[in-house]
């Protein structure tokens, strides 16, 4: 029981670094930005058709856009930019992981219940 529950923190907090990383790191960014005397001028950003390009299972995946929340490409609603395709990839890997682990570690504690 005690195994499971280290195990689901462990995943959980890998899937949320993976998320503060996606927020912290354009941030970082776009202070350096600003410190650095000749900085070119920002990149324009993407259309909304360009922008579907770099959608991954709901996540948008584009180094290039400084923004950390995005509009969806299609409908409504906001998605994150995740920055990169391994890292879209290893945060839902994780997040199935996180949800597995928790099914798991239910079940368990369901079982030493009832004997």
């Amino acid at each position: 029981m005690l195994t499971g529950t280290i195990v689901l923190l462990i995943t959980l907090l890998a899937t949320l670094s993976i998320l503060g990383y996606s927020i912290a790191v354009p941030l970082l960014q776009r202070r350096a930005a600003r410190a650095a005397i000749d900085a070119p001028p920002p990149a324009p950003l993407p259309s909304r058709h360009e922008m579907r390009r770099h959608m991954i299972f709901g996540l948008y995946c584009n180094a290039d856009d400084p923004r950390v929340l995005v509009p969806r490409p299609r409908g409504r609603g906001w998605t994150i930019n995740i920055r990169g395709e391994e890292l879209a990839m290893a945060f839902w890997v994780m997040l199935a992981l996180t949800i597995v682990t928790a099914l798991v570690v239910a079940l368990m504690a369901k079982a030493a219940a009832n004997p």
